[in-house]
């Protein structure tokens, strides 16, 4: 066969393959790109339906924090109401439904700071509780009362700073 003929269809058949070749190519890059940007697109909607939840969550936190805030100071004045009576110092003797209403509060506190990613404030609200609780049910004098309920507030307010720093950073 002479060169004039093979040459030609040779040059023909290389270059169909390499255009073949380079196409898979443009076509791996592409499928890896559009993979990525949809790897992308998961992680930034998984990222903020996390801080949608961490929002809310937070938001919450908040106002449960302030109902057993409440219920536990109209539980220490009930206290004093009846050491002013009596003398004796009558703490976790509450009316029933103030307890129902103290032990309601307390489930919804514990239920939705296990929610919370941050530790500090994980740490913070726990203190809370375990101050309210002493102060509301656990202390057996005015005095240890009067020191929980100090406690309480002191880590209520730092217990807020720390949910305005973060509700702060989620915007």
């Amino acid at each position: 066969m002479p060169t004039e003929v093979w040459l030609p269809l040779l040059t023909l058949i290389l270059g169909y393959v390499g255009s073949l070749l380079t196409e898979s190519r443009r076509d791996a890059r592409l499928a890896q790109r559009e993979e990525k940007a949809r790897t992308d697109a998961r992680a930034l909607a998984s990222a903020d339906r996390r801080d949608e939840f961490q929002r809310k969550t937070l938001l919450e936190l908040q106002e449960a924090l302030m109902v057993v805030a409440r219920i536990t100071a109209e539980m220490h004045s009930e206290d004093r109401r009846g050491f002013k009576a009596t003398g004796q110092w009558t703490g976790g003797l509450h009316s029933e439904g103030l307890d129902q209403r103290g032990q309601a509060a307390n489930g919804v506190l514990s239920t939705i700071a296990v929610r919370v990613l941050d530790d500090r404030l994980r740490a913070t609200v726990d203190e809370f509780h375990k101050a309210a609780t002493h102060a509301a049910v656990i202390a057996r004098t005015r005095e240890e009362a009067v020191e929980a309920m100090s406690v309480m507030t002191n880590s209520m307010v730092r217990a807020n700073e720390r949910i305005g720093e973060l509700l702060r950073s989620l915007y």
